[in-house]
């Protein structure tokens, strides 16, 4: 009995330990909301966006750095370029580097480039590219 007892105690402090994991991040901040723009999710889509140009011989992507502009709702250009009226705009620029495998070697590739991101009609986050920086 007292062993089932222990087990049972045991099982919990993994539960809470398990969902405090995923209730910080690795500075100890609170993570962000359901539906707010995080690095993961910018890197995700950067690093998909890049592997669907061919050709299709991406080694790798470091991002080096990403930073957050000021939220702004959808003007009508953004709504020319397909974002939804009065959707929030969240400008990113992301410098990162991409290395390709070709027959005579590596090569990298420095990339500092600007987007905006938004939810689409379907909510998921979508992003329009608005050029290199400069």
């Amino acid at each position: 009995m007292k062993l089932q007892s222990g087990l049972v105690s045991l099982s919990l402090v993994f539960v809470v330990c398990f969902g405090l994991a995923f209730k910080f991040d690795g500075k100890n901040n609170v993570s962000a909301s359901p539906g707010t723009l995080t690095e993961e999710i910018v890197k995700t889509f950067v690093t998909a966006k890049n592997k669907k140009v061919p050709p299709d011989n991406i080694v790798s992507i470091t991002f080096e750095s990403i930073q957050f502009g000021k939220t702004r709702t959808a003007n009508k250009a953004d709504e020319y370029d397909g974002i939804p009226a009065g959707e929030t705009v969240n400008p990113v620029r992301v410098k990162y580097s991409v290395r390709r495998h070709w027959s005579t070697g590596d090569d990298d590739k420095q990339v500092y480039y600007d987007y905006s991101f938004y939810k689409n009609n379907y909510g998921e986050w979508d992003a329009l590219g608005n050029g290199p920086v400069r």
